[in-house]
């Protein structure tokens, strides 16, 4: 028999199919590779877009519960110094503009550091020029992006009742005596400090960045009837020149002022004073704000002028005849700038208000003499002063006003009697700093979580790889940390020992709690202290160790997130002003006249144009009128009351269109001498930027600065959210 031979050979995958399949299956991956980055990047995207409307929206709720407090507008603004006062002139930019606007960032070289930046080493900064051939590169991150628009005009409203700043612990004796006055806590701090930030002029050493104000006083036309007296207090001539008083033949009320602008390029503003026989009052600085028209020597601008501390001349040395309250006469006219002249100033945009009295420095220091909230009174009962405040923490803008001024009824415009208001003007020092409203936890494990991850620590790095000088807490400019928080019934901030900050996760994690307290520290300036108190002076901390009930307190944190995340706030303006001319500056709005363009003799009221001007930072927002008059196609006479429509860029115009509030409309009519009347901002914008880019000042001179920079500027991403502001309610 033959015997079959068994194969125990298997086919196998020779070497050469086996690369074949290799580089097809490469391939495959490869195709589908392609695809995964630009999913990780929409991943990426759509996650921070999440991020950004819980930021915008977040902080339209913390804006909501202070709604009466909001102010009358946030506007961009630059510095000059004119007859030895600090004039603000509010510019317009669009929202837009993410800048820097060319030379606001070019400054001069060698100014020290009143901002509390410092560089590596913890030596100030000494130079401010980005696109220069300074070492250091200076603030850009604060002259650009969101920082832009960052003046505050006119926060605040009534003033609140008195509490205690620094109360006293539970048990034991306290660290430093408790202050009682009337908290303000600015909304939209830090603030700039009080001493002067880079871009004020050198001779504006001496004035503060911030005002406080009251009500507006009631306006007149002027002059005011009374005797001419010349500064040495002799009878003068009119018309009256800069410094010299009336003295009017009756009392002269402190709740009104008169405007003489029979001149219109010489106007002239009499604002009462004390005379040589009132004692023991310091002399009543007024803050002043008004559209002027002004020739440069190259042409005419609009500028909204505002004179935050204006100065008036001491009576005190003048003879006798002028001893009781009276007026004095300023020139408008020399509040421009040199170089230029005056025009004019639009009647209607003047508004005067008294500004408080900061005794900050006697009040801690005793210097130049020893000073105190004034609570004496007059003879008819009313408190003698209530115009005074102390500044108790300089960058979170905690501001304590006497208390007298609680319930102070002031006789204001048309007679009525009002409550004294406390309005603050004030410089953003930047809106990369968030903020969030909390209560404290009451079970374990005391933790709080931001609503950003990836938080910026103080031994980080910015998006130009220099050091992260942290969020300054208030007095040193060196005092700065990565995360505060604020208790906003006391006034102190909590403790840097009481928490920890996880900088990954963002989770706060309160160590301090004992019961119902927690340790919180607060701030005094030292003694001799000069005013305004210098950024570079620490100031003394007090550790209070036992506040009551802090799981009853709102507290607000303050911190910032990799990826320059800014919440910036921007709102029209309270009560719009109509001018004469355009385009109008912020605040402002312009209705052409008939004459400009004047229909049919049946028509020779309307102007047959439908557009109403607003300024570029207006682009956005949402404008009422009371009234609106205009005439329809049919030529019909309309009027809407009660209207509101959105300020649109239409051909690179700022402007409102008649016919966005009724099609049929033809234009503006002026029957009843005006077109628009009440024209106010009811609109509150909200918009969150971030920048997720690096960015690399590889050669710190000239061009070479600026082309990674404009590169970088081109990476901002900007979402918005706006509610409609109806009389002191966020819709």
């Amino acid at each position: 028999m033959k015997l079959k031979r068994r194969n125990n050979l298997v086919a196998g995958t020779s070497l050469i199919e086996l690369l074949v399949v290799i580089v097809v299956f490469l391939i495959g991956i490869l195709a589908i590779a392609q695809i995964f980055p630009g999913g990780f990047k929409i991943l990426s995207v759509t996650r921070a877009e999440t991020v950004a409307n819980g930021l915008a929206h977040s902080e339209m709720d913390r804006l909501r519960v202070f709604a009466n407090g909001l102010p009358e507008q946030i506007v961009p603004v630059t510095y000059s110094v004119n007859s030895g006062n600090l004039v603000e002139n509010i510019t317009d930019i669009s929202p837009n503009e993410f800048g820097p606007a060319g030379n606001s960032i070019q400054l001069s070289s060698g100014q020290p550091s009143t901002w509390g930046l410092f560089n590596s080493s913890g030596a100030p900064l000494s130079t401010w020029d980005v696109f220069g051939g300074a070492v250091d590169l200076g603030p850009w991150q604060l002259l650009s992006g969101a920082n832009n628009i960052r003046h505050v005009v006119g926060e605040g409203s009534q003033v609140p009742a008195p509490r205690l700043y620094n109360p006293p612990p539970t048990s034991g004796s306290p660290v430093a005596p408790s202050i009682n006055g009337c908290l303000l806590k600015l909304q939209f701090a830090p603030i700039l400090p009080l001493a002067n930030p880079p871009y004020l002029p050198a001779a504006s050493t001496l004035q503060p960045t911030v005002s406080v104000y009251g009500n507006d006083l009631q306006k007149n036309i002027g002059p005011p009837a009374g005797q001419l007296f010349n500064t040495t207090g002799s009878i003068a001539s009119p018309p009256a020149t800069n410094g010299e008083f009336v003295v009017a033949p009756y009392a002269v009320p402190t709740y009104n002022y008169y405007w003489d602008d029979s001149t219109p390029s010489a106007p002239f503003l009499y604002v009462p004073v004390n005379g040589a026989n009132v004692t023991g009052q310091a002399q009543p600085r007024y803050r002043v704000t008004f559209a002027a028209q002004i020739n440069t020597g190259t042409s005419i601008v609009g500028r909204t002028v505002v004179l935050p501390s204006l100065t008036i001349p001491n009576t005190s040395t003048a003879p006798s005849a002028i001893n009781e309250t009276c007026y004095c006469a300023l020139s408008m006219a020399q509040f421009v700038n040199s170089g230029e002249s005056l025009i004019s100033i639009d009647y209607n945009s003047v508004r005067v208000a008294r500004d408080y009295d900061d005794i900050t420095k006697a009040f801690f220091t005793g210097s130049p003499t020893p000073q105190t909230f004034d609570s004496t009174v007059n003879p008819d009962g009313t408190p003698r002063n209530p115009y005074q405040y102390i500044v108790v923490n300089s960058s979170l803008g905690l501001i304590l006003v006497n208390p007298a001024a609680y319930g102070y009824i002031q006789q204001s415009i048309g007679g009525s009697a009002v409550a004294l208001q406390a309005r603050v003007d004030y410089d953003i020092y930047d809106w990369r700093v968030l903020k969030e409203d909390f209560r404290l936890p009451e079970t374990t494990p005391f933790q709080y979580q931001l609503k950003l991850t990836n938080i910026k620590h103080q031994f980080g790095a910015e998006a130009d790889s220099t050091s992260f000088a942290g969020i300054p807490s208030g007095g040193a400019a060196n005092a700065q940390t990565s995360v505060l928080i604020l208790d906003e019934d006391t006034g102190g901030l909590v403790a840097s020992t009481a928490f920890t900050v996880n900088y990954h996760t963002g989770i706060l994690t309160f160590t301090g709690m004992n019961g119902a307290t927690i340790p919180e520290t607060f701030l005094v300036p030292p003694p001799g202290t000069p005013l305004p108190i210098p950024a570079t002076t620490p100031w003394v901390q007090v550790t209070n160790p036992s506040p009551q009930n802090a799981n009853q307190h709102t507290f607000r944190v303050y911190y910032m997130g990799v990826g320059e995340w800014a919440t910036q706030v921007t709102k029209g303006a309270a009560n719009y002003l109509q001018v004469s001319a355009a385009p109008p500056m912020p605040g402002q709005f312009f209705v052409a006249p008939a004459a400009v363009n004047t229909g049919p003799a049946s028509s020779s009221t309307c102007n047959n144009q439908l557009n109403i001007n607003f300024a570029r930072v207006d682009v956005g927002q949402t404008v009422s009128f009371d009234e609106l008059w205009y005439q329809r196609t049919d030529g019909t006479l309309q009027c809407a009351r009660g209207q509101s429509a959105q300020v649109k860029l239409v051909g690179g115009v700022p402007l409102v269109l008649i016919s966005d509030i009724d099609p049929l409309a033809k234009g503006a009519d002026f029957s009843n001498g005006y077109a628009a009347r009440g024209v106010k901002g009811t609109s509150i914008l909200v918009r969150e930027f971030w920048n997720p880019n690096s960015l690399n000042f590889s050669n710190k001179s000239g061009a070479n600065n600026l082309t990674p920079f404009n590169q970088w500027e081109n990476g901002w991403r900007v979402i918005s959210t706006q509610a409609i502001l109806d009389k002191g309610t966020l819709q």
